[in-house]
């Protein structure tokens, strides 16, 4: 068993569609940057032929991401990271 603090970043653009009711609706892309910080945990297993089996699932917090915001409605508040890994030992 172990466990493991991370850092994401991310950045990237979306498109919000801006409808007031009024007879010109638009379309806006904007960009974002963003980080998270989370913990992780997993299992590793190793046979006797040195061949390796890993398991990890964490979940993170992007601290950029203003709920208040109304440009961000559409993004995430969190993020998750997994991962299954297959290896061998030499």
């Amino acid at each position: 068993m172990f466990a493991e603090i991370f850092a994401k970043f991310s950045s990237g653009k979306y498109k919000k569609f801006n409808d007031f009711y009024d007879q010109n609706p638009s379309n806006e892309t904007l960009s974002y940057f963003d980080v998270a910080p989370g913990l992780a945990v997993g299992r590793k297993w190793i046979n006797r032929k040195g061949f390796t089996f890993e398991l990890l699932f964490g979940v993170g917090r992007n601290l950029l991401n203003s709920e208040s915001d109304e440009n961000n409605s559409s993004r995430s508040a969190g993020t998750i990271r997994a991962g299954v890994s297959i290896g061998k030992r030499f």
